[in-house]
Parts: structure tokens; sequence; C-alpha cells
């Protein structure tokens, strides 16, 4: 014969069981929450970076150097330090 002592001893576990679930899903969805925040400062700190290295974001056209003028640059690094390199600076 079931008594009542019984009954609720059975309820017990299953709703301990529900509560433990429930907060596994909570510190489930905490921790998604957490990633998530981090992703979106992440991306939030890119944009910033982004919009401060060029003007409001648009690319910085890069200056083209000349057959002439990478030779020329190239002649006053291997003189770098000498009479020579001011005479390239001087007349190149």
């Amino acid at each position: 014969m079931p008594t009542g002592k019984i009954e609720e001893v059975k309820k017990e576990p299953e709703n301990l069981s529900i509560v433990e679930e429930a907060k596994k899903i909570r510190d489930e969805i905490k921790a998604e929450n957490d990633r998530r925040e981090l992703i979106l400062k992440q991306e939030q700190q890119l944009q910033a970076e982004k919009m401060l290295s060029s003007s409001a974001g648009q690319p910085i056209p890069q200056t083209q150097i000349t057959e002439a003028e990478q030779k020329k640059k190239g002649a006053m690094e291997f003189w770098k330090g000498s009479e020579i390199e001011k005479a390239i600076q001087k007349h190149g």
C-alpha cells in the first residue's frame, strides 16, 4: 500500500533533476551570451580601428614608384652614410 510519504519522496528527485537541468541550461545560455558579447566587442573594436586607420573607412590609394625612383632608392640605401649618397640626393 502506497503512502503519501513514498509519493513525496519519488517527486523530490524528479523535481531536483528538472531544477538541475534548468540550471544546466541557464549556465549554457549564460556561457553562449558571454561568448557572443566577446565577439561583438571584438567586431566593434575592429570597425573602430578600420574607421580610424583611414579616412572614414575609404581606402587610401598607394603611390606608385617609378623604376627610376626604385633604382635611386636602392643606390641610396647601398651607399648610405657616404658622400656618394649625398651626391645621389643632390643630383638625382
